[in-house]
């Protein structure tokens, strides 16, 4: 269906037929050019959508009214009309600047950027401005700047009449819960949403060069695994052996496609055989224990950065242990697990409508302490 306005809001309300415990449809606002508006897709009798508070709203044009059966079938009927638009500021950030490329967890930041606010109707409100490092490569591996008692930081953000803009400086203290890594830094303005804008979507941006966290780690760096100046194979049978009894720290790395390090050790009967996995931040990494015969023996595979630990009663056997991880290139979470975050704010991250952001580290090291 479509329908046109001189410049007012279009608004449209489905009725769902009965019964609303089976029948599920929803409906999809869009503009002349095919944009998405807005859209309802609950569950319920009502299904509402409108121009207010969209890019669109205030604006002429034809407007396409979509009504899509989920579930369940019957007759809709469904009400339109058009509502005097109301002005609302419009906020965005430009002009993101940073005076350090390169820093460490503890350090302090320089952040300057430029407010504005395109109109049409003055902010005369105050709002939050939140600050985050995300991967250029991966804009799920983003981490929001924490204060020093583990919640967000922000600034806050002062009235600004319409088509004036506003230069701001922040003082950040590097949070943390940032890995190390390459990133970018993003101004998000109205984190909690609170404000109503003639644009909800340009409430962030970037500076334009890569920032560096801490020391970036590659494997060539480190000698590979255990020092032995390549990678620890990933099957039995490519196993770095560490020899009889040994007892001592291994130091190890994962990096691009390299997930699994296979390594041996011998024990007498009697003897006990335990190992320690360090908890990499911004990884997931499992340790699993297997006999000579390739049985599992244990397994250990908490959630998150977590520490790992197996071990076993002593055998005459030799031992194989394997230190896996199936989230550091971060491309994938471990299968059947969600990592959610929770909270007042309108998203975990700028773009996402999703709570639930990936894991990722680009580069990991691994210590197996075997005693």
């Amino acid at each position: 269906f479509s329908m046109s306005s001189s410049g007012n809001d279009v608004e449209f309300e489905l009725t769902v037929p009965a019964p609303v415990s089976t029948n599920d449809f929803d409906i999809y606002l869009e503009d002349a050019n095919g944009n998405m508006l807005d859209y309802s897709a609950g569950i319920g009798a009502l299904e509402q959508v409108s121009t207010a508070g969209s890019s669109a709203s205030g604006v002429a044009g034809t407007y396409y009214f979509i009504v899509e059966q989920y579930s369940g079938d019957g007759i809709y009927s469904f009400d339109a009309w058009t509502n005097a638009s109301v002005p609302h500021p419009d906020m965005s950030p430009s002009n993101v600047v940073s005076n350090l490329t390169a820093f460490e967890v503890g350090d302090t930041v320089n952040l300057t950027y430029t407010v504005t606010n395109n109109g049409p109707a003055d902010l005369n409100e105050t709002y939050d401005i939140f600050f985050l490092l995300e991967d250029p490569n991966d804009s799920w591996n983003s981490f929001v700047i924490e204060d020093s008692y583990g919640n967000e930081f922000s600034e806050q953000g002062s009235t600004l009449a319409v088509n004036q803009s506003q230069q701001m400086a922040t003082e950040l203290t590097i949070s943390d819960n940032v890995p190390n890594g390459t990133y970018l830094w993003v101004v998000w303005l109205d984190g909690f949403d609170n404000l109503t804008e003639s644009n909800e979507s340009n409430n962030y941006e970037y500076n334009s060069a890569n920032v560096t966290v801490g020391t970036f780690v590659s494997c060539s760096d480190i000698a590979a695994d255990a020092g032995t100046g390549t990678d620890a194979g990933d099957e039995p049978g490519k196993a770095v052996d560490l020899g009889s009894e040994y007892t001592g720290t291994v130091t190890g790395c994962f990096e691009g496609s390299d997930n699994i390090d296979y390594y041996a050790v011998n024990i007498l009967d009697g003897q006990e055989l335990s190992a320690h996995l360090d908890g990499q931040m911004g990884a997931d990494n499992d340790l699993t224990l297997y006999d000579a015969n390739d049985e599992l023996v244990n397994l250990s595979s908490n959630w998150d950065e977590s520490d790992e630990n197996v071990s076993t009663i002593g055998t005459n056997w030799s031992e194989l242990s394997e230190a896996r991880t199936t989230s550091l290139s971060g491309s994938s979470l471990v299968p059947g697990r969600t990592r959610c975050t929770s909270g007042p704010m309108a998203a975990p991250y700028p773009q996402h409508s999703t709570a639930c952001p990936r894991m990722t580290s680009a580069t990991g090291l691994m210590r197996v302490p075997l005693r």
